[in-house]
């Protein structure tokens, strides 16, 4: 769908939808709303804004730093496995999910990444540090859950909280007012297995 000079792709809107989705229930209703207009009124706007939103695409067509930044970050947390491999988990991807599996394409930045990951970064144990809060929200869709039980059963001195939600991470929930600002505020620790 053309818009203002822009496209609306199908993978566009596939970014569209994912907005929402990082963005927890809350966003449900407005996605609902961008799909509805795009479908029964050929109006892709509200489409784009969500993509662009998600992506950190200016309104002046200029993008945020954070693509260029993104890589230098998340391709040291994985063996670059080279592109072959990259193909192949992209067919798998587009099995196991199949409508935004094959609409994302083939993850290929961590394949040409000139920078290795480090082989092996041991276990993050911090024994030096001091109480540390770790939360993991249960219907995070970029962060698993088991991840941040990964990290807390890791450092030595964290205990896990559990945001019991949909998006990405717990900023804006009940956990944040309940558990981070006491925390940050006025170094009050919650207890291991604090659950809101």
């Amino acid at each position: 769908m053309a818009a203002d000079g822009r496209t609306l792709t199908q993978t566009i809107a596939a970014e569209g939808v994912l907005a929402g989705m990082y963005s927890g229930e809350r966003a449900y209703p407005d996605v609902l709303d961008a799909v509805d207009r795009a479908l029964r009124s050929d109006d892709p706007h509200r489409l784009l804004q969500l993509a662009d939103q998600l992506l950190m695409r200016r309104s002046d067509g200029t993008w945020d730093q954070f693509a260029d930044a993104y890589p230098a970050s998340y391709c040291a947390d994985q063996p670059n496995t080279g592109v072959n491999e990259a193909w192949k988990e992209a067919a798998t991807e587009a099995r196991r999910a199949p409508i935004f599996g094959p609409l994302l394409g083939t993850d290929l930045q961590c394949a040409v990444w000139p920078v290795d990951a480090p082989r092996s970064l041991g276990k993050l144990t911090a024994p030096k540090a001091p109480p540390l809060v770790v939360i993991g929200t249960t219907g995070d869709p970029a962060t698993p859950y088991e991840w941040a039980q990964g990290m807390a059963d890791q450092l030595a001195s964290a205990v896990l909280v559990t945001h019991r939600g949909t998006g990405h991470t717990a900023f804006g929930s009940a956990c944040y007012d309940a558990v981070v600002r006491p925390y940050l505020l006025e170094g009050r620790l919650p207890a291991d297995g604090t659950t809101c």
